[in-house]
């Protein structure tokens, strides 16, 4: 729930990482959806539900069981309700639990291979 608005807030993340050797591409996307507390519309759509998405271009390595990925570019969706200025983030760092597990951010991001 947002603090400010009271709307409820729903996030989803999905990576999708390549490696070679030790080097790491892709990207990961992220989708926000966020609902009128009261339900009433939001003015830039018309309804009480609007949607966000962006997706942030990522590259990245790994030496001795540590990852450590950097923001390239940031693209966020067509969308009259969606008027944030994205940039490039920071970077994230963490470690590799296992071939199919990595956890980044200290452990507030766990990948698992699908």
């Amino acid at each position: 729930v947002d603090q400010e608005t009271g709307a409820r807030v729903e996030t989803q993340e999905e990576w999708a990482l390549g490696q070679s050797g030790d080097n790491i591409v892709g990207y990961y996307e992220v989708r926000t959806r966020f609902t009128s507390a009261d339900g009433a519309p939001y003015a830039c759509s018309g309804v009480p539900h609007m949607n966000q998405a962006a997706r942030y271009q990522i590259h990245g390595g790994i030496s001795n069981g540590m990852v450590r990925i950097f923001e390239d570019a940031v693209q966020s969706s067509d969308n009259p309700c969606d008027r944030r200025t994205l940039a490039p983030g920071p970077s994230h760092a963490g470690k590799v639990i296992s071939p199919n597990e990595v956890h980044l951010d200290e452990g507030r991001r766990v990948l698992q291979r699908r």
